[in-house]
């Protein structure tokens, strides 16, 4: 499991490290955000996976808009299956 610190360092992210910093900045916690984007990267169709620990300033503004779109798919599923009452559903909505 991810640190806080390494969630928040400032150096260039990682697809993973990208996503995962989405979901804990949006209100999940930094272990539900990993269990969700294994979730999400299990679904890869195989196009991803060897790209996850790509830097992700390496890709346009519209990559990070379909993985975004994605996740959020993936989040919404989580949350209603693991915590239903969670107060941070709305952010991905």
């Amino acid at each position: 499991m991810a640190t806080t610190d390494e969630i928040y360092d400032s150096s260039p992210q990682t697809i993973r490290e990208h996503v995962i910093y989405f979901l804990v900045r949006n209100g999940m916690f930094v272990d539900d955000a990993e269990k969700v984007f294994e979730i999400y990267k299990q679904e890869d169709d195989g196009c991803m996976k060897e790209r996850w620990d790509d830097k992700m300033c390496g890709y346009p503004p519209q990559f990070e808009a379909a993985i975004m779109l994605g996740i959020k798919r993936i989040v919404l599923e989580y949350i209603e299956e693991h915590m239903p009452k969670a107060w941070f559903r709305p952010m991905f909505e």
